[in-house]
């Protein structure tokens, strides 16, 4: 993902730019440019987590990468959808690629321990693309 600053001209200019992300929400920001009618563009990709035929991936590796926060406590739960079941399975704690490529999908639930405060928390789901190579 970047962000740019274009002029009139369609050429990019030099200036000082940022991206941040926190929770769901993005910021962008564009700073230092000295233009009359600047565009400022934004291009955002996702990255997929990748694993090679044969191969497993740790849960715990794999919430990582796709930022997924998991409190002290909490109960996780990760499946594989039907679709994907050709693709890839669950061995343990890791995510094991079967013969077949393409795209695993996965569910990955959390939640969070009960609390005083909260005595039944919501329960997070988060759905997960793996490319399989």
């Amino acid at each position: 993902s970047d962000v740019e600053v274009v002029g009139e001209d369609g050429q990019e200019k030099t200036a000082t730019t940022s991206m941040t992300r926190s929770d769901s929400w993005f910021k962008f920001s564009a700073a230092n440019y000295t233009h009359s009618a600047p565009t400022v563009k934004v291009n955002l990709t996702k990255l997929r987590p990748e694993v090679k035929r044969g191969k497993s991936l740790k849960i715990t590796t794999l919430r990582k990468r796709v930022q997924l926060k998991v409190p002290r406590g909490a109960r996780v739960v990760t499946q594989v959808a039907a679709s994907s079941r050709s693709r890839c399975v669950i061995q343990g704690s890791s995510i094991r690629a079967l013969k077949k490529k393409g795209t695993c999908r996965l569910t990955i639930s959390v939640t969070p321990k009960p609390t005083k405060q909260v005595k039944k928390p919501k329960t997070i789901k988060r759905t997960v693309f793996v490319t399989i190579r």
